[in-house]
């Protein structure tokens, strides 16, 4: 999963702006209710889910030409950019058709404060997501 930020600001007279993206390994855990219809099966969910950061890259443009990108720290020292572990809750809902074709939709919202050492501002991750997939059928034992 990729996840992203973009912040821009104005300090002195220079329009910064600095862009976050990191790369996770998430694991939801997800439990799903199912609704048979005539050409497939409607489907809702929820659950928690669980994400390990295991790289990520920030970016600082000022002015829009000047250019800085380094790679993302995850730890929980002040030498940090980002806590490595998220953990939050996600909602779902799709449909698949018999033939196996699948469209999904969610949202997710993390619980955990991302900022490595306790300050007065928090980071919490979030984001919403849309879903193709195509559900390999497994062999039925009669």
């Amino acid at each position: 999963m990729q996840k992203g930020a973009k912040n821009d600001t104005t300090a002195n007279g220079v329009a910064i702006s600095v862009q976050r993206t990191v790369n996770s390994i998430e694991v939801p855990l997800n439990f799903i209710l199912n609704a048979r219809g005539n050409s497939g099966n409607f489907f809702i969910g929820a659950g928690p889910t669980f994400a390990f950061a295991v790289s990520g890259k920030v970016k600082l443009t000022e002015n829009g030409t000047n250019s800085f990108s380094t790679d993302l720290k995850f730890g929980s020292t002040a030498d940090d950019d980002l806590k490595s572990m998220d953990v939050g809750a996600n909602i779902m809902a799709g449909y698949c058709f018999h033939n196996g074709l699948m469209f999904s939709a969610s949202y997710n919202e993390g619980f955990s404060n991302l900022m490595p050492v306790s300050s007065d501002g928090s980071t919490k991750s979030h984001y919403f997501g849309i879903k193709v997939g195509f559900l390999l059928k497994g062999s039925s034992k009669k």
